[in-house]
């Protein structure tokens, strides 16, 4: 990752997330490849993203607990120019202790609870070699991070 005011370094002890990789609808591919996403996750979290995300579930209630407790603080927004997309919250996150990425949370109120969606520079699930029903750790720290544009 950068370590610019965009993005940052981590900074103490991180939060882990455990989870199982699942397929997800193939929505994402559309949203990651739009230029004001990949503009704003160039920007402020230092790569272009692979079009698609990995999708983790999140079950375990500890791992859901520490994610429900991630989710209050803003993270960085991806904004839209237009209304007709949503507004995401980001989280600077270590996959497996080994690919940097972000987690997107679409501000959608009907968003699954236990869902985590990744967005790496890489297609995760090569470089990782993971497959559905796979366990899959995530390591998020407190970053210096660009709240907003």
């Amino acid at each position: 990752m950068k370590t610019d005011s965009a993005s940052a370094r981590p900074q103490g002890a991180p939060v882990r997330i455990e989870g199982v990789v699942s397929s997800g609808r193939g929505e994402a591919a559309g949203f990651v490849d739009l230029p004001w996403v990949v503009e704003q996750v160039r920007e402020r979290a230092g790569f272009r993203p692979f079009p698609g995300t990995l999708n983790i579930l999140v079950r375990d209630p500890a791992s859901l607990a520490r994610w429900q407790r991630v989710r209050r603080v803003p993270g960085f927004l991806l904004e839209p120019g237009d209304p007709s997309f949503c507004s995401a919250a980001c989280y600077p996150v270590l996959v497996a202790d080994r690919v940097p990425g972000v987690i997107v949370r679409p501000h959608i109120p009907s968003y699954p609870e236990g869902l985590v969606e990744v967005l790496a520079a890489t297609c995760l699930r090569q470089e990782l070699g993971l497959r559905d029903g796979d366990r899959c750790s995530l390591a998020l720290y407190q970053f210096a991070i660009k709240m907003s544009s």
